[in-house]
Formats: C-alpha cells, sequence, structure tokens
C-alpha cells in the first residue's frame, strides 16, 4: 500500500469515527429528550384537576362561577367504571356544583346510550341525596342526541327532563349478549381443556354448550336488575308516566314521543331552561380540567371513532 492510499485510507477511518461519534452523541440527545418527555407526561397525568369553566354562551362568552349561575355537568358517552363518565368522576362534579355557593341550579346534561347499572344507580343516588341536602336548587336533565338505559335511569331522579323532539330517549331494560363457538370448534378439530373449581364457575361459557340453568339464572339477574330500573323510574317519574304497555319493555323513543308517554316534561337544550326555566344568563360547567395527555387521548380516540363510525355504517341526517 502506497502513502497515497494509506493516507486515503486514514481520511476514511477519521470520518467513520466522527460520524459514529456523532450517532452516539444524537442517540444521548435524544435519551435525554425521551425522559425530559416521560417526566412531563408523568407530571401532567400527576397534576391535580380543577374545576374550570367553560365557553357557553351563545354569543362565545364564558360562564363566571363568581356570580349566580346555573352550574352544568355533563354525561357523554358510555356511563363507564373508567373515565370521565365513572360515578366517581360524575358524583365528584355533582358534589362541587351543589356545594357552590353561586350556584342556584343544575343542569345535568346528558348524551349517552347507557352502560353499568351500578354506576347509573351510584349516580342517581348522590343526585337524590344531593338534593335533598340542598333543597333550594333544582336540578334538570337536558337530553342531547341520546338518553338511553343508565341515562334514563340518571335522568329520572332529576325533577325535570327535556329533550330535543329527535333525540332517542328510554330503552328501559337490561341486555346480556355473548357468543357461542362450540360448532367452530368441531369443525376446526379443537379440543376444549375447561378445568374448575365449582360446578358453576364455567356458566355461559362460549366453548360450551349453553345449559337451560345456566340461561335460566342469568335470566333471573337480568329480571331483578330490569325491576330495579322500573322502580327508579316509577318513584322519579311518578304519574307523570303513561301505562303505555311498551313503556319498560326496552323500546326507544324520539323525543316528541317520549314526552307524549312522560319520559320527558318538554322540549329544549340547556340555555332554554337556563334562560326560559330558571331566568338565569349565566351557565358554568363543572368539569375536570385536562392536562396535556389527556387532552390528546380524547381527540385521538374521537377521530378513531370518527373513521370507525363512517368505515362500518352511515349514521341518519337531514337533509
Amino acid at each position: 500500500m502506497n502513502e497515497k492510499e494509506e493516507s486515503a485510507l486514514a481520511a476514511a477511518l477519521r470520518e467513520y469515527i466522527s460520524d459514529q461519534k456523532r450517532s452516539r452523541r444524537n442517540r444521548n440527545i435524544f435519551r435525554i429528550l425521551y425522559v425530559l418527555l416521560f417526566v412531563f407526561l408523568i407530571y401532567s397525568v400527576a397534576k391535580t384537576p380543577q374545576f374550570i369553566a367553560q365557553d357557553l354562551g351563545m354569543d362565545g362568552s364564558v360562564g363566571n362561577p363568581e356570580d349566580e349561575h346555573i352550574a352544568l355537568v355533563r354525561i357523554v358517552g358510555p356511563i363507564l367504571e373508567t373515565g370521565n363518565t365513572s360515578a366517581n368522576e360524575i358524583n365528584r362534579l355533582l358534589e362541587e356544583a351543589f356545594a357552590a355557593r353561586q350556584a342556584k341550579a343544575i343542569i345535568i346534561e346528558l348524551n349517552t346510550p347507557g352502560g353499568s347499572p351500578v354506576q347509573s344507580d351510584r349516580i342517581a343516588e348522590t343526585i337524590l341525596r344531593l338534593s335533598k341536602e340542598h333543597e333550594d336548587k333544582p336540578i334538570y336533565a337536558v337530553v342531547s342526541d341520546v338518553c338511553a338505559s343508565g341515562g334514563m335511569y340518571i335522568a329520572a331522579v332529576t325533577d325535570a327532563i327535556y329533550a330535543n323532539r329527535a333525540s332517542i330517549v328510554g330503552s328501559i331494560g337490561v341486555i346480556f349478549s355473548g357468543f357461542g363457538f362450540t360448532e367452530m370448534i368441531d369443525k376446526i378439530g379443537v379440543e376444549r381443556r375447561l378445568l374448575t373449581a365449582g360446578k358453576n364457575k364455567a356458566m355461559l361459557d362460549p366453548f360450551t354448550p349453553l345449559k337451560e340453568i345456566d340461561k335460566q339464572h342469568a335470566q333471573t339477574i337480568l329480571d331483578e336488575i330490569h325491576q330495579q330500573f322500573i322502580q327508579r323510574v316509577r318513584s322519579g317519574r311518578g304519574d307523570k308516566l303513561s301505562d303505555n304497555p311498551n313503556l319498560f319493555s326496552g323500546l326507544y323513543w324520539t323525543g316528541e314521543q317520549a314526552q307524549k308517554i312522560g319520559l320527558v316534561d318538554d322540549f329544549g337544550d340547556s340555555h332554554y331552561v337556563a334562560n326560559e326555566v330558571l331566568k338565569l344568563d349565566n351557565i358554568v360547567e363543572y368539569q375536570q380540567a385536562e392536562n396535556l395527555l389527556q387532552r390528546f387521548s380524547r381527540t385521538l380516540i374521537a377521530a378513531l371513532h370518527t373513521y370507525l363510525q363512517s368505515f362500518f355504517y352511515q349514521t341518519p341526517v337531514l337533509h
């Protein structure tokens, strides 16, 4: 190897070493950034949420919590043990709204298909307790698009229910659904191995034939929860209810139909109730302030939901 080749090789080696150093330095920088981002996200999640006022005015104004106001609590989405619609979250907001000295009334706005009977009952019980403790503060339910099942369970205990004429209201029933895969297992030649301690531990297992005794037991549970639901609606709505034989059959109705059978008192949104019924044009929404991670997650979930909705089925629209 001559001197020129040695010089070229040395230059190439120096360049290689320099590239490795830069690459290592960049990796370290990104690692530091990742650690800082992780710490920031942990801090955001751990940050104590605060109750805030939102943009609620028809003209874009923000409700003033320091003045006399209507406290608004929203239940949007399925009522589940986790998330913003859990009893823990909603009850915390209700406690804050009723306790607020300047809150003269409460509106609970619902746009939900229902959900957990336990979570719905806990919210309903909290409304009843707080209404008794604060008899001077009425609480109204306002239905947006949908107030079905667990949503109706909650709305029934308020002082009055308002809805849009096109809202979907009702579905007073209980449902349990599942699948059976016994024939599929036989066809593809799969052996089911199931061990239990307790003869009923595998009740309603989807890979074993449905037993009549299991079906009857599950139906008994559903019927009992259904009766609890019926009693809740009857005690809340009282003589407002009609004698429609399908009232507790699980059917749902438009807001206009629901008003005729006693599930809805009148028509209007939250602003109508505030302005025309309560005569107070100052609505303050009670909700937990979202941190960066929560806001990003909510936006991502909403985008995914919209995509899946448009991919799998079309929703009705007005033309």
